[in-house]
């Protein structure tokens, strides 16, 4: 908003310019930018909270093949994998699911909404867990590891 004189009968008129569009679009990019960063948080606690498991050790071939081309199966074609205890952050083997992490910002109106997920589709079943298999949860104690943080960013007033 501007207010100028205009001069006018005795220099007493003054003239109200209103910049809503402006004012408007300078609030919704910094929603946008709070968006963002909020998301990068969790985005990249997600990530972070995925440690070596405690859990069970699986014997894996390597590479995939039992036992290379020959169909040997020796001590040097396999690897060992230490999976996550039930309710512990999923422990990362191949890296798939840390590097699948992403977030999307969109607008709706004049409402600005982040989203923070993977795209694998086992990160779900890690998440909330299967019949057979009990939760590895590490989006949800992300958020909550990260809740005040993320307040803070999005919640501070517009300068």
């Amino acid at each position: 908003m501007k207010i100028k004189s205009t001069g006018g009968v005795g220099g007493n008129s003054w003239e109200l310019i209103w910049h809503g569009e402006k004012l408007l679009s300078d609030i919704e990019r910094e929603a946008m930018n709070r968006v963002d960063a909020a998301c990068n948080v969790v985005r990249n606690k997600m990530i972070k909270i995925q440690k070596p498991g405690s859990g069970r050790v699986y014997k894996k071939v390597r590479g995939g093949k039992a036992g290379g081309s020959r169909g040997r199966r020796t001590a040097k074609n396999y690897i060992y994998h230490r999976a996550s205890a039930p309710g512990q952050p999923p422990a990362p083997d191949t890296g798939h699911l840390r590097r699948s992490i992403q977030y999307e910002i969109y607008k709706r109106r004049h409402h600005v909404f982040g989203i923070v997920g993977t795209s694998v589709p086992y990160g779900k079943w890690l998440e909330f867990g299967t019949r057979r298999m009990k939760p590895r949860p590490f989006a949800r104690p992300a958020l909550d590891m990260e809740r005040a943080r993320v307040l803070r960013l999005i919640g501070t007033g517009y300068k």
